[in-house]
């Protein structure tokens, strides 16, 4: 069964000019290992993805440092999914979750589920 929900709290860089950050919109749980997050781009440039981590809540993580990720053009949204291997932890609903991405010009856009 698909979940969506309203993210509660969005953590940017705060050094980046609003124009340069993502914008998490709305996440849901696809599965115990693939989580969907709905980011909009409000820069004039396109943000290569290039890896991912994901916490859970008591710290566990799971990296992937070499995504080829989609490229989010500017004035855009669209759907991320985030895979993990579910050896550390799975997605559950009501649990929270740091996602950090990293673009190609390796500024980090921190997402955070609950």
């Amino acid at each position: 069964m698909q979940q969506l929900f309203k993210t509660k709290s969005l953590v940017s860089v705060p050094t980046q000019p609003l124009s340069q950050r993502t914008i998490e919109q709305s996440y849901r749980i696809n599965s115990p290992t693939n989580l969907t997050l709905n980011i909009f781009n409000p820069g004039a440039s396109p943000k290569a993805l290039i890896a991912y981590y994901v916490k859970d809540s008591t710290g566990a993580q799971y990296a992937n440092s070499n995504w080829p990720g989609p490229t989010i053009p500017p004035a855009i949204a669209i759907s991320v999914n985030i895979l993990i291997d579910g050896r550390g932890f799975t997605f559950q609903t009501g649990m929270s979750y740091t996602v950090t991405i990293i673009d190609s010009t390796y500024d980090q856009f921190t997402f955070t589920t609950s």
